[in-house]
């Protein structure tokens, strides 16, 4: 900048926005315009308009002057200095779940090298925490500290043994980064000394090999510096060697490999070293880490679940590797009485001690906090496990016990309890246990459901509101609708809104995807239209919200003709229709696991969310003491048998000529209603389609995930193509039609059956059959 006193490197997007940030500040304040980034109702009230006004325009070029090209195309059109500074803090300080994992994860397995300076890795890991600090993630000082002392390189190990055992007190960072540039300091210093004494030696005509080969003979060279009983080692102070070469030293480095096994995990992730644990102490405690990369046990008879198989190494201090030879979960009784099952622990023979890995707790989601020698693991303000700092080695030791349990052998195959919670879309643990306490699923024995990663990031919510009370008797009796959209992204069909109807007796929901708020109408009478002549009985009470979707005179004098009473909410307070907002809730859970498990395309949200509707109706509902929605409504039990993975990779058996395949590569994206068959996503050069098929074998080990070009290319077109293939038994017949969104409630049809029920496949067929014979459409 050319009138300034000083200039500052411009941000381009790439470099260090917080050390920018702070620049940028500075600069603002010596050109007495740093109030205009708060926004004009912040600055001070003694100042005019028109000094309001020059102070905004000059911190605003200000800023422009310090951007480079690519950061300032992205705030070029906030017309404020506050408004452009928002959005540089909004675009490279974010505060999201995904930006602090990838943070936190830097941090714990930050590791330094002996090939880089030290002074340059200490600026990265400060790098680090200043970023954790501005998207206000905290970390207690002292775990800093230790995280520091963690990344150390090899050659620094006695430098950490000094720090971890020569303080009887807490340690702080700038304590720890003071003693390692002091340390770094001496050694270059050391490394110099080293130097000039070898180079001289050499220079002179007498390397080391030489002067062995020629003991007692006179050097050629007349200096008196290639007498090597004159140097003196920096190591013990005594001469005739070099440090390097120094006896001492050798013994004590060895010494130092026996008492102390430092094991560093290698399983395809980067690798955190662990503290120090020496073989003396008893087998049976737990180490609380936080550099180790995952939790450790060297006794097998410690699992209670034990997979078997090669995951790794773990490189103790003699660089001698240890095999990571299985997987499994450990149980452990905590202070208080309390049990909790450690998974995802390594088994390790060769491994001295066993080992709790505090940075996996932190990618649970659990805080960490150390105070008066106990380090505690939080999850809010419940304490789930604590550590007390052991006086002799410096080291956290879990507060607990094992209990011993005889492992179970597990086989590389399927397990069968993610299978059944894939299944069922993300269904909870305590839903998979009713299921399996009904025998309804195939009579599998389930396991602990492992830690679903998904779930995490689709279902995290924040805490819920107060629910009403009242009572419904019967089905149809009381019933809650809401409308969800509109979606940033279209279906394949176009739709952008869903439409729930929850049944308050029985729970069971019917969605339906609207291209259109203005359908709302219609969809409902339709849906009332079935099911009164279902159950041959009227709806009494029907609760909304106050959308303008349900308060047309269309839909009131609907109501009022059929003796509907209204419930709506109070303006602005969408908790008080809390069953059909907790239903939207879950039913969007499920569908953001399902897309984030299956890898597909945001467009199959519609897809996704008539499975989620689907598989709620036939999960247990605490309402119902733990019944499925769809056996209160039909008073039988639910038949478990069809479902599949959503998004998993399916074929599709088709009827081509005698050499071609028999069977097409598909996508598996929900159950069809009304049809005893799969919707599947068919995948096919330029674009692909959606196919309804009965015949089909799936691997549901694996995911059909479409590529990015084939979705572009189908969604370029104004309609997706739909194709019904008809049973094997019959004719080769098959009717395309343009696709519309499949939902749970009444099809609606063409000329031939519009409110005709379709419930069965032969149904289907006879339908497609009598079109071809009458040339009558049919829209399915």
């Amino acid at each position: 900048m050319g009138n300034t006193k000083y200039d500052i490197e411009k941000f381009s997007g790439e470099n260090d926005f917080g050390l920018w940030r702070i620049k940028m500040e500075a600069i603002l304040i010596q050109q007495g315009c740093a109030e205009a980034i708060k926004g004009e109702e912040k600055m001070s009230s003694s100042l005019t308009q028109k000094e309001k006004t020059n102070m905004i325009e000059k911190a605003r070029s200000a800023i422009i002057l310090c951007l480079g090209d690519k950061a300032l195309r992205e705030v070029a059109r906030e017309k404020t200095a506050a408004a452009m500074w928002l959005k540089l803090e909004s675009l490279y300080m974010t505060k999201s779940l995904a930006h602090r994992l990838c943070l936190k994860q830097r941090l714990y397995s930050f590791k330094m090298t002996e090939t880089k300076s030290i002074v340059d890795q200490l600026a990265e890991f400060n790098k680090i925490l200043d970023d954790l600090e501005n998207i206000e993630v905290q970390l207690e000082d002292e775990d800093k500290a230790l995280l520091l002392l963690n990344s150390l390189p090899r050659n620094y190990e006695h430098f950490k043994d000094a720090i971890l055992y020569g303080k009887e007190q807490d340690i702080t960072l700038d304590e720890v980064q003071t003693s390692i540039r002091t340390k770094e300091l001496q050694r270059q210093q050391d490394n110099k000394t080293d130097d000039n004494g070898e180079s001289l030696n050499v220079s002179r005509g007498r390397s080391e090999k030489k002067g062995q080969s020629q003991k007692g003979k006179k050097a050629r060279s007349k200096s008196k510096i290639g007498d090597r009983s004159k140097f003196k080692c920096f190591y013990c102070h005594k001469v005739g060697h070099f440090k390097k070469n120094c006896p001492e030293r050798n013994r004590d480095q060895k010494s130092s490999a026996d008492s102390a096994d430092i094991a560093a995990i290698s399983d395809g992730y980067e690798s955190a070293d662990v503290l120090v644990v020496t073989t003396s102490q008893t087998q049976k405690d737990w180490v609380m880490d936080s550099g180790c990369s995952y939790h450790m046990c060297p006794k097998k008879d410690y699992f209670e679940t034990l997979k078997l198989k090669e995951g790794g190494t773990v490189l103790l201090g003699d660089d001698h590797p240890c095999q990571v030879q299985g997987i499994g979960t450990v149980r452990l009784k905590m202070f208080d009485n309390r049990e909790y099952i450690l998974k995802d622990v390594r088994y390790v023979p060769d491994l001295k001690r066993n080992l709790i890995s505090i940075s996996m707790f932190d990618s649970l989601g659990y805080a960490t906090k150390t105070q008066h020698g106990v380090l505690k693991i939080l999850n809010g303000s419940l304490v789930i496990a604590k550590g007390n700092k052991d006086k002799n080695n410096g080291l956290f030791v879990l507060d607990g016990s094992t209990v011993m349990a005889h492992a179970s052998i597990a086989r590389n195959d399927i397990d069968k309890t993610k299978l059944w919670h894939l299944r069922l879309g993300h269904v909870s643990e305590r839903g998979l246990i009713e299921l399996e306490k009904q025998n309804l699923l195939k009579g599998d024995k389930l396991d602990k459901l492992e830690f679903c990663e998904h779930c995490v990031l689709g279902k995290s919510h924040r805490v819920k509101f107060g629910t009403g009370i009242h009572v419904s008797s019967r089905p149809f009796e009381y019933v809650h609708a809401d409308l969800w959209g509109p979606s940033r992204v279209k279906t394949l069909g176009g739709g952008s809104y869903f439409l729930t109807i929850i049944d308050d007796f029985t729970r069971r929901v019917w969605l339906y995807v609207l291209k259109d708020k203005t359908e709302t109408y219609k969809k409902f009478r339709d849906w009332y239209t079935l099911i009164q002549n279902q159950l041959e009985t009227k709806l009494k009470v029907l609760r909304t919200d106050n959308g303008l979707e349900f308060l047309s005179e269309q839909f009131a004098e609907f109501c009022r003709n059929q003796g509907i009473k209204r419930h709506r909410t109070v303006p602005h307070t969408p908790q008080q229709n809390g069953l059909a907002e907790r239903m939207n809730r879950t039913i969007l859970e499920r569908v953001r696991c399902m897309l984030l498990g299956s890898g597909l395309s945001k467009k199959f949200w519609g897809e996704a969310a008539t499975t989620a509707a689907y598989l709620i109706n036939r999960c247990p509902s605490s309402a119902l003491n733990n019944k499925t929605p769809m056996e209160a409504w039909h008073g039988k039990p639910v038949d478990y048998s069809n479902l599949r993975v959503f998004g998993s990779l399916a074929y599709a058996h088709v009827k081509e000529g005698k050499l071609e395949p028999r069977a097409v590569k598909c996508v598996f994206i929900g159950y069809p209603d009304g049809v005893k068959g799969y919707k599947l996503w068919k995948l096919e050069k330029g674009g692909g389609k959606c196919i309804i098929s009965r015949d089909v074998t799936f691997d549901e080990t694996k995911l059909g995930i479409l590529e990015e070009q084939q979705m572009e290319e189908s969604s370029s077109k104004d309609h997706v193509q739909f194709e019904v293939e008809s049973s094997t038994h019959s004719s080769e017949i098959n009717q395309t039609e343009n696709y519309e969104e499949i939902t749970d409630g009444a099809s609606s049809s063409g000329e031939v059956a519009r409110n005709q029920d379709i419930s069965s496949y032969q149904l289907v067929r006879d339908i497609i059959e009598q079109c071809f014979t009458t040339g009558e459409k049919i829209s399915l």
